[in-house]
């Protein structure tokens, strides 16, 4: 009876603990995951599989947005969504972090052309003439960004794949919680101008 009632008192000693262990966890926010760099080798990136292709289903016809604490994983879960995207998806990664809401779309734009010509060198030279390199990069404007998307889509189009499409992995999009709501309401007004040919996987802590 002594054994019992002594291995009982532990027991419960053990399972209070626990939990009283769990409820700090929980309100101090701790993050398990390691401190350090994005996880650059797609060989690394495995176990995986399931969710990815359920988010490449989800890109066929949705936005998403990926929020989540600090080094869980964002990054790289981006990174190599735009590594394994597949035509006619055309994907690029933008990180947004400390941009200047009048830089804005000339960032997003100029990752966009650099995917282009670093896979796509045969021909790229002749995208066009990109308001991007003919204004300064401030005053580069919404109307800018969809005058260049138009020609970029078109190109994609004639030498990529006919029903090309592009994915724009924005990285840090916390970077735009302080723009003003015309930034916003003029990247939400790009999207509705090319529903289905746009598509945006923007992560981020709080979104």
């Amino acid at each position: 009876a002594g054994i019992g009632a002594l291995l009982l008192a532990v027991s419960l000693s053990i399972f209070f603990t626990r939990r009283r262990t769990k409820q700090d966890i929980y309100n101090q926010r701790y993050n398990p995951y390691v401190v350090g760099e994005a996880v650059h080798d797609p060989e690394m990136f495995f176990g995986r599989d399931i969710l990815m292709r359920d988010l490449f289903q989800s890109l066929k016809s949705n936005s998403l947005c990926i929020t989540g604490e600090r080094r869980i994983g964002k990054t790289t879960m981006l990174e190599h969504l735009e590594k394994t995207a597949q035509k006619p998806m055309f994907s690029f990664f933008c990180n947004l972090e400390g941009v200047k809401e009048e830089l804005f779309f000339s960032r997003i734009m100029q990752h966009l052309v650099n995917k282009i010509h670093a896979e796509l060198k045969d021909g790229s030279g002749n995208l066009g003439k990109l308001t991007l390199f003919e204004k300064d990069r401030e005053s580069y404007d919404e109307v800018d960004f969809e005058d260049d998307i138009e020609s970029v889509l078109s190109w994609l189009r004639s030498n990529y794949d006919p029903q090309a499409s592009i994915i724009m992995c924005l990285d840090e999009i916390d970077a735009t919680q302080g723009f003003s709501n015309d930034t916003h309401s003029s990247l939400r007004n790009v999207f509705q101008t090319y529903q289905g040919a746009i598509r945006l996987v923007a992560a981020g802590v709080s979104i």
